[in-house]
């Protein structure tokens, strides 16, 4: 019977490499149980994350290198919504945030959102929706600690948006501001010009 190189031109590595599939899987499928390769390919992979047994979706790498930093932000995406041993779950999986099933898939989550630019974390526009292609973006640190789900937001005018950016708007501290809402009417501690002194 003639190997799978020979029928293919290509080793048993790079197929399952090419198809997003653990090399030892199918090994197991084409070798260790003589299955056709069409066969083993077109069989889906049910996958766990490490140290669980609740997730059964199937997650692809793909061509995705395990230790880049895109597999690394892919993989805690995942971690996040899904393992509820993760530190973090609670405000991700644990509120009902999901992943969409494309991205279970590591190279199409690569394609849509490309390499991450240096200095950039993935980051939800609502913070209370599922990590998908048309809710997400790259942004920095600060952006994504201003879009965390309990930062506590005003409304001011026909704008709403957290203390931080409020606070950066009008020249002064986070804690400067707070403390204004919390002495004064809205109104007045929004529009009252700040002591150059101590920025409050």
């Amino acid at each position: 019977m003639a190997s799978v190189a020979e029928i293919t031109g290509k080793s048993l590595a790079d197929i399952a490499r090419e198809n997003g599939m653990n090399y030892k899987t199918l090994h197991r499928r084409v070798v260790v149980s003589k299955g056709p390769l069409e066969k083993a390919l077109s069989v889906p992979v049910r996958n766990t994350l490490p140290g669980t047994k609740e997730i059964t979706v199937q997650f692809v790498t793909g061509s995705v290198e395990p230790g880049t930093h895109l597999y690394r932000i892919w993989r805690g995406m995942l971690k996040r919504c899904y393992l509820a041993s993760e530190i973090s779950y609670p405000n991700y999986g644990g509120r009902g945030i999901k992943v969409c099933e494309r991205w279970w898939n590591a190279n199409l989550f690569g394609e849509d959102m490309g390499d991450p630019p240096a200095g950039m974390t993935l980051e939800r526009n609502d913070s209370n929706g599922d990590y998908r292609p048309d809710n997400c973006r790259w942004a920095t640190m600060q952006e994504q600690q201003r879009n965390r789900s309990n930062n506590s937001l005003v409304t001011f005018g026909d704008k709403t948006q957290c203390i931080a950016a409020w606070a950066e708007e009008m020249g002064m501290t986070s804690a400067a501001l707070r403390g204004r809402l919390k002495k004064w009417p809205l109104e007045v501690a929004m529009t009252k010009p700040r002591r150059a002194k101590n920025g409050g």
